[in-house]
């Protein structure tokens, strides 16, 4: 599939095609007047045979490529039918008003949403880059990576533990019941087309949403081929297919990534080459949406990837020959009914992975097999006068047949309120808990209280404060040798405070103080001959971050920022979390023209502590990681440059496993345009 003429034909494919210019696709969000998001609109293009529904936060990216001058109507059992002009380069905030007695369709202006409320904000994702690429864009984020492509991919936000933030794909939890983290590296790029993201402790999410939500939008809505070519090996090719029709939306994607993954890389002032990094991905996915009516709609979705990967070591420590073949499946069906004011929804979804490691050289050789079923239930009510409620009823089953960790499973079952009281038009008050219960395990209740208020025009305040938890993982629990069945939940308490200022429409900024202090960690001690994992461990962490987007409407410039400071402390030795650095920050620059986008992003990591030592803790030094790209667009295909790593700066996220240098990729998608 991946022949040496590869790149040759990214290059000789365009001299065949031939067409105008290709535009967008529209990203928005649906919202009531006073901001809170409506699930579950349909978004239909001027095409009449295409549409989406939004998510539970009224997200929604639309199905066609749109132009200037395109409408898109948006339909929602309850409320007035609107028609809205597209606005491509922009991500459009639409309201939708009451329909008691069922009014005609209107015709509205529409607003851009600089970032969503409840703390919600989206990114987009273009051409095929890496993941360092696409998750800096998250304020606070730090990536862990285990090296190149075929290293473990973890985030963890605000200087906390990956097992602190909780990662959905289309609203599944994709959390491992083994070891409380989500690998990202077995989501391949093209799963990556949006995310959006809540900084604010998940209390309706339950265990592991502590220090935040990254929820993943998966679907690109179109039907295209997709081929990249890029150093060190790598090919990708990636084929869309979209069906639509009145009443039923089918989206299919079937793909391969192939990275040979060894690159040279410098230590100790010597280079040398990092080899045992092969990555091999296949990938598909499916999802089937079906309106019964104008009310009821039915959702099918499956997700496979898998992976074989070579394991290459730490950098003074290779591994030749370790391999690691893992495989994850998802799967769900939702069905919904939506009401006057509100909706109710079943959801029955499966989440199921293999893990096989082999290390001759040491003899392991261990097999996992994890998986976590879970049927949920969630009825929303909105009274938009004054109030609004959201519940999630949840039964979850977590089952572990491991070398490692033994047999085991476990049932939880959870109970989560919402509450949105807006005695004012200018203030609103949103108090969620939750109760949390597995038998022999844990009995938790947890809760957040939010205050917004509006002080003056274009000037929002908001406060909140709460607990939140994360139970222990079977590896915690039963690892051989040295698991504790006795672990209790790690708990945390935390406070934020935010502002954002709305100077204009095309300019916007965001405040935000965020102060969490955990106790109960769990950590990995010395017990004798053996490590064994406690609650001994206690943290405090605060953080100032700015964010801030700014876009002429008359010239082609946007612009996009965020810096993060950090102050984090571990209580038991009154030092700086390790792997937390002292600020972050990304400035993202697009030059967007007709047919044509110019990007420039650079990203900012300051030093961290890698490791705890005497007489000095080891340091990984900060790094500036800067990338470019440049995207051409025509009615049949589209061409998407990019250099990463500009600077060819040799820099860690993880402590012995260096990443790969500058770096290209050529990315030529293919797209049949669809008839108006």
């Amino acid at each position: 599939m991946f022949s040496r003429r590869f790149p040759v034909i990214l290059l000789l494919l365009p001299v065949y095609l031939y067409g105008s210019a290709l535009p967008n696709q529209q990203v928005g969000v649906v919202t009531t007047d006073n901001g809170t998001p409506i699930p579950y609109a349909t978004v239909i293009h001027s095409s009449g045979n295409s549409w989406v529904l939004t998510d539970e936060n009224g997200f929604f990216r639309s199905v066609l490529p749109v132009s200037p001058g395109d409408s898109l109507t948006i339909t929602r059992y309850g409320y007035q039918t609107v028609v809205i002009a597209a606005r491509p380069a922009q991500t459009l905030r639409i309201v939708l008003r009451p329909d008691p007695i069922q009014l005609p369709g209107i015709t509205v202006g529409t607003e851009t949403a600089d970032s969503f409320k409840e703390g919600i904000m989206p990114f987009p994702v273009t051409g095929e880059p890496s993941r360092i690429v696409i998750y800096q864009q998250i304020p606070g984020l730090t990536l862990r990576n285990y090296g190149g492509s075929a290293g473990i991919a973890t985030i963890g936000l605000d200087g906390g533990p990956a097992t602190h933030t909780q990662i959905r794909f289309d609203d599944i939890d994709l959390t491992s019941a083994q070891n409380g983290e989500t690998d990202l590296s077995q989501l391949p790029i093209p799963f990556l087309k949006t995310a959006s993201v809540s900084r604010a402790p998940g209390v309706f999410d339950g265990s592991g949403a502590i220090d935040g939500v990254v929820q993943i939008h998966p679907w690109s809505n179109q039907t295209n081929l997709s081929l990249t070519g890029g150093s060190y090996g790598y090919r990708s090719v990636t084929g869309n297919l979209r069906w639509s029709r009145q009443k039923n939306n089918l989206d299919l994607m079937i793909g391969k990534q192939t990275d040979r993954g060894d690159y040279p890389v410098v230590w100790k002032q010597n280079t040398v080459k990092r080899r045992n990094n092969r990555f091999d991905q296949d990938f598909w996915s499916f999802r089937y949406q079906n309106l019964f009516s104008g009310r009821s709609f039915l959702k099918i979705v499956v997700v496979d990837s898998r992976q074989k990967r070579g394991v290459a070591g730490l950098v003074w420590s290779p591994t030749s020959d370790a391999r690691r073949d893992d495989h994850l499946r998802i799967s769900a069906l939702t069905i919904g009914r939506l009401l006057k004011e509100g909706y109710v929804k079943l959801q029955v979804n499966r989440r199921d992975s293999r893990e096989h490691f082999v290390f001759p050289q040491i003899a392991v050789n261990s097999h996992h097999v994890v998986s976590t079923e879970a049927i949920n239930m969630v009825y929303h009510r909105q009274d938009n006068r004054r109030f609004g409620l959201l519940t999630r009823l949840e039964w979850k089953r977590d089952r572990i047949t491991s070398t490692d960790a033994g047999k085991h499973r476990r049932i939880s079952r959870s109970l989560a309120l919402r509450l949105r009281y807006q005695p004012l038009t200018n203030m609103a008050l949103t108090p969620t808990v939750r109760w949390d219960d597995s038998k022999n395990l844990y009995r938790k209740i947890t809760y957040d209280v939010k205050t917004g208020f509006n002080a003056v025009r274009r000037l929002d305040l908001s406060y909140s404060f709460g607990t939140a938890f994360r139970y222990p993982t079977f590896n915690d629990l039963f690892w051989e040798p040295g698991g504790n069945p006795d672990l209790r939940a790690e708990t945390s308490r935390h406070q934020i405070m935010e502002i954002k200022l709305d100077v204009s429409p095309a300019f916007s900024l965001t405040g935000t103080v965020r102060r969490i202090v955990s106790r109960n960690l769990i950590q990995w001690v010395p017990r004798g001959d053996l490590w064994q994992p406690e609650n001994v461990a206690r943290s405090e962490r605060l953080s100032y971050s700015l964010q801030g987007n700014l876009q002429w409407p008359d010239l082609p410039l946007r612009i996009q920022g965020h810096l993060t400071k950090l102050r984090t402390e571990d209580r038991k030795i009154r030092k700086p979390l390790r792997y937390a650095p002292e600020y972050l920050g990304a400035l993202n620059i697009v030059l967007p023209f007709p047919q044509t986008d110019i990007g420039l992003q650079v990203h900012y990591t300051g030093k961290r502590i890698a490791m705890y030592s005497w007489p000095a803790d080891v340091l990984l030094p900060g790094f500036t990681f800067l990338s470019t790209y440049f995207e051409l667009r025509k009615k049949y295909f589209k061409i998407h440059f990019a250099i990463e790593n500009l600077l060819d700066n040799h820099y860690m996220t993880i402590y012995g496993y260096p990443e790969p240098g500058r770096s290209y990729r050529l990315t030529l998608t293919i797209q049949q345009p669809e008839k108006p």
